[in-house]
């Protein structure tokens, strides 16, 4: 079941959303509450029940194939919440100047181009810098691990000495009176 496209005002329940997005009801719970401790806000009918439009449809599915890379819920919930905010405020930016300028001069195509691209750009630029920030996590993750394959390493072979020392001392206790009286 896909969201219809054309009508970004549509709402759909909670059970509608886990079948569009393909996942359990209560992954859509646990991915609203996640999203909504970062900042993300649901709109809500009287009873205080999330209902859901398009653009919560595409969030929850970006959500889904985002925690499928084996990122972060939370993580991700703060990229998703930076972009929406951060777009929320251009558009409100791009608004604003549209509104001062109607007396002015309206806005040429051109000029609105320009600042998409430029805003095009800014986002490629934190995508980047997230992208490299997410390679420094996993070259940590990786290191510590072969630190803890080393310390088991060297944790296994003290094991083996002990052992191998615990089988000596028990060899020489066996010896017999005779035996360890002449040092033989």
């Amino acid at each position: 079941m896909q969201p219809d496209t054309e009508n970004e005002n549509r709402e759909y329940n909670t059970n509608e959303i886990a079948d569009i997005v393909a996942i359990a009801v209560s992954t859509v719970r646990k991915y609203c509450t996640i999203l909504e401790k970062a900042g993300y806000l649901f709109t809500k009918n009287a009873n205080g029940y999330r209902i859901f439009k398009g653009k919560d449809v595409r969030v929850l599915t970006e959500m889904k194939n985002l925690s499928a890379k084996s990122i972060p819920l939370d993580r991700i919930a703060d990229m998703i919440v930076l972009r929406e905010k951060t777009s929320v405020a251009d558009v409100a930016t791009l608004k604003e100047k549209t509104q001062q300028n109607q007396g002015i001069q309206p806005d040429t195509v051109e000029e609105r181009y320009k600042h998409l691209i430029e805003l095009v750009d800014t986002l490629l630029k934190r995508q980047e810098q997230q992208e490299k920030i997410n390679k420094e996590l996993l070259n940590r993750l990786d290191r510590s691990a072969e630190r803890e394959e080393q310390l088991m390493a060297a944790i296994r072979e003290t094991l083996e000495v002990k052992r191998l020392l615990a089988i000596t001392e028990e060899e020489k206790s066996k010896k017999g009176f005779f035996a360890r009286l002449f040092n033989k």
